[in-house]
């Protein structure tokens, strides 16, 4: 697995600075990530395991939120664990090309709005 991890002046991803969960979550994302895409399900028992999970749930929690905070991750609406990555941390794949998606999958979704539909 080849995935690219950016070093941006502007949102630098401090990890020294995250708990040892978020770190742990960090790694399972550059392990699990699909070439071009921006999407990932990442769920407490990925990260904790079953029997972790039930008893230190919290844990899972506390790290999506320091993710969130320094702007690796953000939730998606639809799918319970379902996350955005920030492509400026983290890629597998051509950038560019998902940019491209992107903007012709929004510009979809207004014309929709646009028409009604």
């Amino acid at each position: 697995v080849y995935v690219k991890m950016f070093r941006d002046n502007k949102y630098p991803l401090e990890l020294h600075k995250l708990s040892s969960t978020a770190l742990k979550i960090v790694e399972y994302v550059m392990a699990n990530l699909e070439p071009n895409t921006v999407e990932i399900s990442v769920t407490p028992t990925d990260i904790l395991g079953e029997s972790l999970y039930r008893k230190h749930h919290h844990r899972y929690s506390h790290a999506m939120y320091e993710l969130w905070k320094a702007n690796f991750l953000a939730k998606k609406f639809e799918g319970k664990y379902v996350f955005f990555i920030n492509p400026n941390y983290i890629f597998n794949g051509d950038r560019y090309s998902v940019a491209l998606d992107i903007h012709e999958d929004y510009n979809r979704k207004m014309a929709a709005i646009r028409n009604g539909t």
